[in-house]
């Protein structure tokens, strides 16, 4: 139950991440979730795509920086242009350090995985989270499957982040192997943690007004 409650929670974020899917609407009665997912239709019927950042020639648009905004927002986290702005920098700087080191996520894997989530949600609709994403999708207008097709490139850059924190996890167990299993999960949440602080700082940011 822990691992499909969990795999519901990465459905809704990536679900709210990714603006990419929302098409036409389709009324389905009222709810908080279906709820935003009008927003986001309404959002991507006025999206911009005007450059508002480059992050290590990465460039960020308007239109992404609203989306992180209304993102961060349903998730009852600091919405602030600048916590948004920090957000997409992390983002970037994570997969461009991923790829610096050879590590990639084919399309095959990143539809095998959305294969995967889409089946699990379908199968299990009374674990805790699966309603609230179903009427989410449904606000958007478009089928499970229309859905979870166009999730396919988010999953792609979050698997490859993922891959990136099991990799340092991996360096930080062969480093401090005398650590206990609780010291050692503590020690590599803090090196992930350093990592993501270095890369920032190091990042050639600029603003565009």
């Amino acid at each position: 139950m822990k691992k499909r409650t969990s795999i519901i929670i990465v459905v809704c974020c990536l679900a709210v991440i990714s603006i990419t899917y929302l098409s036409v609407s389709k009324s389905i009665g009222s709810s908080l979730n279906y709820e935003w997912g009008q927003k986001w239709k309404e959002f991507i019927a006025n999206d911009n795509d005007e450059t508002v950042m480059v992050v290590n020639e990465v460039p960020v648009t308007q239109k992404q920086l609203k989306s992180k905004m209304k993102f961060l927002a349903a998730q009852q986290a600091g919405a602030s242009e600048e916590a948004a702005l920090q957000a997409l920098i992390k983002q970037i700087v994570l997969r461009q350090e991923a790829e610096r080191r050879g590590i990639s996520v084919n399309l095959q894997e990143a539809e095998s995985f959305a294969e995967t989530i889409k089946k699990d949600l379908l199968d299990n609709q009374d674990t805790p989270g699966a309603k609230e994403t179903l009427e989410y999708i449904s606000a958007t207008g478009q089928t499970v499957d229309e859905f979870f097709k166009e999730a396919v490139p988010d999953y792609q850059k979050a698997l490859i982040v993922g891959k990136l924190r099991s990799q340092v996890a991996k360096e930080t167990s062969m480093q401090f192997k005398s650590l206990s299993q609780q010291e050692l999960e503590v020690k590599q949440k803090a090196e992930f943690k350093k990592l993501e602080q270095e890369l920032m700082e190091k990042a050639q940011v600029k603003i565009i007004e």
